[in-house]
């Protein structure tokens, strides 16, 4: 957002013809990640694009559009772009995370594997790694390894009640149902999502 701000008042000076090509570029991302974030997903990656042709150079940018590109089923630039985001900065976490994704979906879970483990050991603060790798293990019929990667992401956000949800239902799948109605207690406790505590309601219920 400081962006944003910075850009508009360089604007107010002297016009788009005054501020670099590369601050606009980082404007457009960070403009990108608020739309992604809204789950406006269309307009996130028109705004990746923009920050790509302003700067070719912004491995970030490619690392969000190639995202963006596997949630559009279009897996060919996808890769491309990740490898690109990749190519442009080796120590870009948040590319290897996608990277993961990318090669969970397209069911090459060694590669996966190794994607998620990079992005951990580059910045092992990021909560969505663990949980995308957790679910990597789940469908390799890892739930052991699934259910430490959910306890490092709770761990690291302890207010993630999406995430507490996702332990209860494993907990629950390999039979551990005192720990999964404690993890549903507490949805219950911090969940605003009526939808979400109805659910988590009937779980209990079920375990009770």
């Amino acid at each position: 957002m400081w962006l944003l701000v910075a850009c508009m008042w360089l604007t107010s000076c002297g016009g788009d013809s005054g501020v670099p090509a590369e601050v606009r570029a980082l404007v457009e991302l960070d403009n990108g990640i608020e739309l992604e974030e809204a789950s406006n997903f269309q307009r996130a990656h028109e705004a990746y694009n923009v920050a790509i042709d302003l700067d070719p150079g912004l491995a970030e940018a490619y690392a969000r559009r190639g995202n963006s590109f596997v949630r559009f089923e279009k897996m060919s630039p996808a890769l491309a772009d990740l490898n690109r985001a990749i190519e442009l900065d080796p120590e870009l976490a948040i590319a290897y995370l996608y990277r993961g994704i990318f090669m969970a979906k397209v069911q090459r879970p060694s590669e996966a594997s190794l994607a998620f483990a990079k992005s951990v050991e580059l910045d092992p603060s990021n909560v969505e790694t663990f949980v995308q790798r957790s679910r990597l293990y789940v469908e390799q019929r890892e739930p052991e390894s699934g259910l430490a990667d959910l306890d490092s992401a709770i761990a690291l956000d302890s207010e993630a009640v999406d995430i507490y949800m996702e332990r209860a239902a494993l907990h629950l799948r390999i039979g551990n149902a005192a720990n999964a109605a404690a993890d549903l207690e507490q949805v219950l406790a911090m969940s605003k999502n009526e939808e979400q505590v109805q659910v988590a309601r009937q779980m209990l219920a079920l375990i009770r």
